[in-house]
């Protein structure tokens, strides 16, 4: 694997499938996608889920227990 994408959340459902549909249109498909959410207390993680079920790359969601900034 060449690059892994870093991404932080924390409250950003309505952001979750703009975030998505331009990852997907990403041609590299030597990556890896790594997600921390910060305890988000919207539906973010629950957003989160429901992308990566079929995502073209691996995913890591780690979910965190408190917003570390």
């Amino acid at each position: 694997m060449k690059l892994s994408v870093h991404l932080p959340s924390w409250n950003g459902e309505k952001y979750i499938p703009y975030l998505f549909e331009s990852l997907r249109k990403q041609t590299f498909t030597d990556w890896k996608l790594v997600i921390l959410d910060n305890a988000s207390a919207d539906g973010t993680v629950e957003e989160i889920k429901k992308k990566i079920q079929d995502f073209p790359v691996e995913v890591e969601l780690i979910e965190g227990k408190e917003n570390l900034g």
